[in-house]
């Protein structure tokens, strides 16, 4: 998505029309548990994702920002910080969880960036997995 906006704000500058991205964390909001009590696991036939929901959904069941969602009032805020600031500014991350692993993603190589996903997820088999020459 976030490339998505990006071209579109290239795009459409010269039209005058500003796009600004909104990127929350997790938001309390009966969607966001919605979310987690209906995960469908994969299918039988679905070898390659097996391993992915084994090791991938306990983690997310467990992970910090599921314990400790955001209020939505705090989107909301952004929201309105956004549209009525007058800036050229064009991302709004919500939530300390966002700012936390765009922070990675910026100070990190990209394949270090990639193996700390993998470990904290234990998902490496279903990269391995899911790789196939072209």
């Amino acid at each position: 998505m976030e490339g998505f906006y990006e071209s579109m704000l290239y795009e459409l500058e010269p039209t005058n029309i500003t796009l600004k991205l909104i990127e929350p964390g997790a938001i309390n909001t009966p969607i966001y548990d919605k979310g987690r009590l209906v995960f469908i696991p994969p299918k039988p036939d679905q070898k390659a994702y097996q391993p992915f929901y084994k090791n991938v959904w306990p983690f997310i069941l467990d992970g910090l920002t599921l314990k400790n969602p955001h209020p939505p009032e705090m989107v909301a805020k952004v929201l309105y910080q956004a549209a009525t600031d007058g800036k050229n500014k064009f991302r709004y991350m919500v939530g300390m969880d966002v700012k936390s692993v765009a922070f990675l993603r910026w100070l990190l190589p990209f394949n270090w960036f990639k193996g700390f996903v993998k470990k904290i997820t234990r998902s490496s088999e279903v990269s391995r997995a899911n790789s196939r020459p072209l």
